[in-house]
């Protein structure tokens, strides 16, 4: 009985320090940005009444401070400026999971930086600063994705999209 306890013991203790020494697959957050949130982060707690919001099925999406929608002479809208920081929050890591994470950041704004980039770098710093930092490069002449790790950065033609999977094991539809 006692060897049996031991055993139970040791592989209880085994398994919650290999817990504790798991590593986030995260992107670093770059030091160089003046983005408010980062991707995956947990938002939960954020005030965004001072947000102006765009809408979509399935989560939510808030521009930056200082960035606000507009509606068209013909009444519709809310539409996006043209230079925009946007915060996709949704459920993560799985859409049943529950919480507010970032799940995807959309900017056009070429003031604001990722890695010492701006949506207006040639797609060959991009694909040079991405492969440095270990992601698969894809696409074509205008528009390239780097991926690695459930993480996806899309970049070109004015913009930059950085994602994370959410995966949707509940088939819940929108």
């Amino acid at each position: 009985m006692k060897r049996v306890l031991s055993a139970l013991f040791v592989l209880l203790l085994c398994f919650g320090l290999a817990g504790c020494g798991k590593t986030s697959n995260v992107p670093p957050r770059p030091e160089d940005t003046r983005l408010e949130f980062w991707i995956a982060e947990n938002v939960e707690g954020v005030d965004f009444s001072d947000y102006d919001q765009g809408g979509m099925f399935g989560g939510h999406m808030y521009l930056g401070r200082g960035y606000h929608t507009h509606y068209a002479k013909d009444g519709q809208g809310p539409l996006l400026p043209d230079v925009y920081i946007a915060y996709i929050v949704t459920a993560y890591p799985d859409y049943s999971s529950g919480g507010q994470f970032v799940t995807c950041i959309r900017i056009t704004d070429p003031a604001v930086t990722v890695y010492g980039l701006t949506v207006a770098s040639p797609l060959e710093e991009w694909d040079a600063v991405m492969r440095e930092m270990g992601y698969e490069i894809s696409g074509y002449s205008s528009f390239h994705r780097a991926q690695k790790d459930g993480f996806c950065f899309s970049y070109g033609g004015g913009e930059l999209c950085i994602r994370a999977e959410v995966t949707n094991k509940q088939k819940i539809v929108f």
